[in-house]
């Protein structure tokens, strides 16, 4: 279920990609000038025409599937609990930081279709997870490791994706940092939970 989730959201980054990329770039680049202006230079892909974004179809789709993710992130909120009010905390800031960067994402991919409305889409889909599971919460341990497991791989794709930056852009000495921060953070508030 995990390999499915990640896969499901790294064929639908694939068909945002390539629906961005197969569309037309302005022939004037704002940032260096174009072939046809007097700086010369060639255009980018952030010169889009704003027409030219992945379909109504690709972004619909999308930003459903995300609506998926966020709704199961609450319903299963209910395990956090469980686990500890502590570990429920770190989540919810974890979860709350990650949609932050799923937002921005989103917005790279979809400038002109993802507004004011997409993002309240995506907050309704949290409070509906959390309607679903105060009403029908999760009684089946299959059921709750099946969604778990499929929001685990979803959520690493995303992280893959859009948390850690590029080998040019990044430290390993400070993912190795915030890494052994976050672990030890973990180990602390396990200590106190029991």
């Amino acid at each position: 279920m995990a390999l499915f989730g990640f896969t499901v959201f790294y064929g639908l980054e694939r068909l945002a990609d390539r629906q961005h990329r197969a569309a037309p770039v302005h022939a004037v680049s704002r940032s260096s000038g174009g072939a046809g202006s007097p700086e010369g230079g060639t255009a980018t892909k952030d010169d889009r025409d704003p027409g030219t974004e992945p379909s109504r179809g690709v972004y619909l789709l999308h930003l459903s599937s995300f609506m998926v993710y966020n709704a199961l992130i609450t319903y299963t909120m209910a395990l956090r609990l469980r686990t500890g009010i502590a570990f429920a905390v770190l989540f919810t800031i974890a979860m709350g930081l990650h949609f932050v960067l799923t937002d921005r994402g989103l917005e790279e991919h979809y400038p002109t279709r993802f507004t004011a409305r997409g993002r309240l889409a995506l907050a309704a889909a949290l409070l509906g997870g959390w309607a679903v599971a105060a009403l029908f919460a999760p009684s089946s341990t299959l059921v709750v490791a099946l969604l778990t497991a499929l929001l685990g791989g979803s959520i690493l794709l995303n992280v893959f994706k859009e948390e850690l930056p590029s080998t040019r852009r990044s430290s390993f000495g400070w993912f190795l940092t915030g890494l052994t921060l976050y672990a030890a953070l973990l180990t602390f508030v396990t200590a106190l939970s029991e």
